[in-house]
């Protein structure tokens, strides 16, 4: 049978827990644990944008000031952009990164810190660059989907990042 605090025991523990979660330090999860017990767990702790990585092709193609950049990203709150931009979302790296793995070795290298990073409004990361004829690839990676515009092609449009292969591909095509 459980036992149950009183509203005197419990307001302690839930004002650690409070100044726990408004100030996360990375142990707020442990905290969350410590105080319902050893048998009992609330929850695993969950990646933070602390925990974002970049794939080592987007660093290559970033470079060292775009990696910068990217940290940076990765300290924005809710709120940055006067009131209004989303913190760098985890899922829109992971597109960004899975893109980034699947780019040919070759274009890597000719990218070599020409590719400009940018975070926009709903936490989600754009590149731009431009091919050898000064001509923009821009494409910006959302949670649900991804938005290009190609000038060499005059394609623009919206995929869905199930497509993120075939779209690749064709990236590359257009590059060559």
């Amino acid at each position: 049978m459980a036992t149950t605090d009183t509203p005197a025991q419990l307001r302690p523990k839930y004002s650690e827990v409070r100044i726990a979660s408004t100030n996360y330090n990375g142990q707020l999860i442990e905290k969350l644990n410590a105080l319902v017990g050893s048998n009992q767990r609330v929850a695993e702790r969950i990646p933070s944008n602390a925990d974002l990585r970049l794939h080592s092709n987007a660093k290559i193609m970033l470079g060292v000031d775009g990696q910068k950049r990217f940290n940076s990203f990765c300290d924005e709150k809710a709120g940055w952009n006067f009131g209004e931009g989303e913190p760098l979302s985890t899922t829109a790296t992971n597109h960004f990164n899975l893109f980034c793995s699947l780019v040919e070795e070759s274009l890597v290298e000719t990218l070599q810190t020409k590719v400009s990073l940018f975070m926009g409004n709903e936490g989600s990361l754009e590149i731009s660059w431009r091919n050898g004829a000064s001509q923009l690839f821009n494409i910006e990676f959302f949670d649900d989907r991804i938005e290009y515009y190609f000038e060499v092609s005059g394609a623009e449009g919206t995929i869905n990042p199930n497509e993120i292969r075939a779209f690749v591909r064709e990236t590359m095509k257009l590059h060559a």
